[in-house]
Formats: C-alpha cells, sequence, structure tokens
C-alpha cells in the first residue's frame, strides 16, 4: 500500500454520507408529491460531504492546500466557485449549484 494516506475522520464521514444516500432508503417510500430535491441544499449536509471525498486530502485539515484554501468553511468554497465547478460533475455538480443558489448575492462594490 505505498503511498496511500489514512482518512481523516471528516472524510471518513462525507463518505458515509455518499454512500447512505447512494444506497437510498430501500425500507420506506417517498410521498409522491414532494420531489427528492426539494430539501434546501445546505453547505453540511449536501457540499461538506462531496467535497470530503473529491477534494481529499489536500483542502481538508491537515491537507497541502487547507491553509489557502479550507474547504470546510462555506465561505471559502462560494468564493471560490468557478474552480471548484471545474472539478465537478454530474449530480455532485447539480448539488453544488443548488447550494449555490441559496447564497446570499455578494454585495456590489
Amino acid at each position: 500500500m505505498h503511498g496511500v494516506r489514512p482518512v481523516s475522520r471528516q472524510a471518513f464521514l462525507g463518505i458515509l454520507v455518499l454512500a447512505v444516500g447512494a444506497l437510498g432508503d430501500t425500507c420506506a417510500t417517498r410521498p409522491t408529491s414532494v420531489p427528492p430535491t426539494a430539501a434546501p441544499a445546505t453547505f453540511e449536509a449536501t457540499v461538506r460531504p462531496i467535497l470530503a471525498v473529491k477534494c481529499a486530502p489536500c483542502h481538508n485539515p491537515g491537507g497541502k492546500m487547507y491553509g489557502r484554501l479550507p474547504f470546510d468553511q462555506p465561505s471559502v468554497v462560494s468564493s471560490h466557485a468557478d474552480g471548484v465547478r471545474r472539478r465537478l460533475q454530474g449530480e455532485d455538480l447539480q448539488a453544488f449549484e443548488r447550494w449555490l443558489a441559496t447564497l446570499a448575492p455578494a454585495p456590489l462594490s
């Protein structure tokens, strides 16, 4: 296992959240009148788990980029949205975009 680094607790939790989300809720049925994307996207519940997987280990605590761009801080992630967009695709990108849409617009300078 040359070059394998241990996974931080935060990264592990992010992976776990994504795995549970991918499996879905096989025991319960969802109401048909509410689409699954109706819940508001929050940073901790929606974006942070994606970044914990996609941007690990560099932007997580202890990573080489964490000092300059800590991706556990919503303000840093939103201020670097274009760079994050380039690294995401599919449902991850859509979830990121939904979260960005919930943020207040930046004040004009």
